[in-house]
């Protein structure tokens, strides 16, 4: 069940028919603007509601009651609206139910986000500088040191510390300055240090103390320009990783990976710079169809003034890359362009038109024969 491509509404929405978001006990009634659902609205009316907080929220017809659904926000920190879309079919709805939703234009459809790094993605993490090197640790035996492999490299995901709603982190982008626990994917395993600076992966059992600078899982992602902080994390750029009480992740000249205290001015970046790779597959748009397969750096263009990675189609033409819901049914639109209401509109417009004119010339036919056929019989 595909989502149905949006048109372009009053140069600032897209709307998007028949189109639910997902999971609605999360942009319900209790999560509007208002506090509430609002009825008797007509459409229009209800994208004037959805202002200020108000990026996205639907509009439900039941026979003939209208209920306009403008959702706040910032509840959440999803970072597209669209990656929660589902075809309304999806709900098994009863067919006198129609939905619907629209979104600001601000927020393009497909999302152009690939280049950005998003909380529960599969993820390794590489030196910088040695490329081919990533951390590893032997999850079969218990307190494994923590070090940088060219062989093998663990699958990770980084999760916030801080989370509204854990159903939808899938959807929210990984911040530099944000506290996080670094953790092994389908395992209890979450990366923790001692007062040593010793790092290993050890199950989840860790009491939080009052004291939060106590809490050894507790890291964060420092940008190497200090104006990044706050931004997204992306994929292939370097960072540095920050202890919650200001240590440092230091690969030492064993390829061990520690904890250091000392002034990073002191240690060279190669011993502290890091970079996250996607372990995950990748769609893209190989002349009209969509194409998958596993990522390879090699392959990928990556511009740093653009959310979006590239890869070249069998024309070697650059392409949108996407991680998910494969190609967003864009790949059978050769010029990938979104129509808007209003053209549709004037297009239905000159549809009729056109069937008023041939209604008209097919009387007129019928007037003329008959008339022939009169005189011939006089």
């Amino acid at each position: 069940m595909v989502i149905n491509s949006p048109q372009v509404y009053k140069d600032k929405w897209l709307v998007f028919e028949k189109t639910v978001p997902t999971p609605l006990e999360f942009v319900d009634c209790n999560d509007t603007v208002t506090g509430s659902c609002l009825t008797n609205l007509n459409f229009d009316e209800c994208l004037d509601v959805c202002s200020g907080n108000c990026n996205f929220g639907y509009y439900v017809e039941v026979d003939d009651t209208p209920i306009c659904v403008a959702v706040n926000s910032d509840i959440s920190r999803i970072e597209n609206p669209t990656f929660i879309l589902k075809n309304q079919d999806y709900y098994n709805f009863n067919d006198n139910v129609n939905i619907t939703y629209f979104q600001n234009k601000k927020f393009p459809y497909p999302p152009e986000n690939s280049a950005e790094v998003f909380h529960t993605g599969l993820m390794q993490l590489f030196s910088y500088y040695d490329k081919d090197y990533g951390l590893y640790t032997d999850i079969e035996k218990i307190e494994q040191p923590v070090y940088l492999s060219k062989e093998k490299q663990t699958i990770l995901t980084i999760l916030p510390v801080l989370s509204y709603n854990t159903n939808l982190l899938k959807y929210e982008a990984l911040t530099y300055g944000e506290y996080v626990n670094i953790v092994i994917p389908n395992t209890t395993l979450q990366l923790t240090y001692n007062i040593n600076g010793d790092l290993k992966f050890e199950i989840n059992t860790i009491t939080i103390n009052k004291d939060i600078k106590t809490l050894n899982t507790y890291f964060y992602l420092e940008p190497i320009d200090k104006n990044d902080t706050g931004k997204n994390v992306k994929w292939n750029k370097p960072f540095i990783i920050r202890t919650i009480n200001n240590g440092v992740l230091f690969i030492n000249n064993h390829k061990t990976i520690g904890v250091s205290y000392e002034d990073i001015l002191k240690i060279p970046p190669e011993n502290i710079y890091f970079k996250l790779n996607p372990y995950m597959k990748i769609s893209y748009c190989d002349l009209g169809i969509c194409k998958s397969e596993i990522f390879n750096e090699k392959l990928i263009i990556q511009d740093d003034n653009s959310n979006s990675l590239k890869i070249l189609d069998s024309s070697k033409n650059p392409v949108n890359v996407y991680f998910q819901n494969k190609c967003w049914n864009t790949c059978n639109n050769s010029d990938n362009t979104i129509t808007t209401m209003e053209q549709e509109q004037n297009q239905e417009q000159n549809q009729e038109q056109v069937k008023i004119w041939l209604s008209i010339i097919f009387l007129l036919i019928s007037v003329i024969v008959i008339i022939l056929i009169i005189f011939k019989i006089k």
